[in-house]
């Protein structure tokens, strides 16, 4: 019986292990099940091979590719900017502050304390297979899906805790979208049902400093998507207590660590989490 629990035990663990990539010692994400396309393997940088990996040319090395993570905004939580791809996102914070202490725990645009409550969208790799293509097994990255948010610690070592609620798209030209850059979703079938064999994202960062040197300002331009490291692009308070006014000024900070934690009930994954 002990042999038993015990094999089971490695079996569960090397199953779980999979799901998680260490990009630095200090940055571990969790990498849900994906189907390789051209979202999450784009045609420029990699090819789809017959056993579904990304097999990657021309210097890309997926999240490897810059071993960092950083932090950007896009939306405000209490203007109800921010729902995306998990719909009505109120459900999945009340989840998650049910899960800690809802006493303890806040929203970070009511609060400035460590441990403060946040959302983010994450890059295609990070996030799963989108919605429109695989209506049965996209967003499993989504905490939604997998119960997990993130610990994102900025340089000042503050802290906030984010749940994955929407993805990043990115922007990209492709017919018919070939004079105004669209987000990338309508680059993809079935909303194109011949993509471009040339479909790139139009920039790989946004901002000043960091070690991407000069970056495209252009609006049009989601760093996030880029897939090349691990990207969390925040809601605007989060983003402010995280970064501070240096981030706010660059438009992005970096992190200095990263960490999946259970945040909802009915986790999975404890095996793995607890080992990391």
């Amino acid at each position: 019986m002990i042999l038993s629990l015990f094999l089971l035990s490695m079996f569960l663990s090397s199953v779980y292990s999979q799901f998680y990539k260490t990009i630095s010692p200090t940055v571990t994400v969790y990498i849900p099940s994906i189907t390789c396309f051209i979202d999450n393997c784009p045609p420029s940088l990699g090819n789809c091979s017959e056993s579904n990996e990304c097999v990657f040319g021309n210097g890309y090395n997926g999240l490897l590719t810059s071993p960092t993570a950083t932090a950007t905004h896009y939306c405000n939580l209490t203007a109800n900017s921010c729902n995306g791809a998990a719909g009505d996102i109120t459900n999945v914070l009340s989840e998650v502050l049910d899960y800690f202490d809802s006493l303890q725990y806040k929203y970070c645009n009511v609060t400035s304390e460590n441990g403060c409550i946040g959302i983010a969208a994450v890059n295609p790799n990070m996030y799963g297979n989108y919605q429109a293509k695989f209506p049965n097994s996209w967003g499993l990255g989504l905490t939604a899906n997998s119960s997990l948010c993130y610990k994102l610690t900025g340089s000042n070592e503050k802290f906030v805790t984010v749940a994955v609620t929407d993805r990043c798209g990115g922007y990209a030209t492709c017919p018919p979208h070939e004079v105004s850059p669209a987000e990338s979703s309508n680059c993809l079938p079935p909303f194109d049902p011949s993509p471009s064999t040339n479909l790139t994202l139009l920039c790989q960062c946004q901002g000043t400093a960091g070690i991407f040197g000069n970056c495209n300002k252009n609006n049009t331009c989601d760093w996030c998507a880029a897939s090349n490291h691990p990207h969390f692009d925040l809601d605007i308070h989060t983003f402010n207590y995280l970064c501070g006014s240096d981030g706010f000024y660059a438009g992005h900070c970096s992190l200095s660590s990263v960490t999946p934690i259970q945040c909802t009930k009915g986790n999975t994954h404890d095996i793995e989490i607890n080992e990391l």
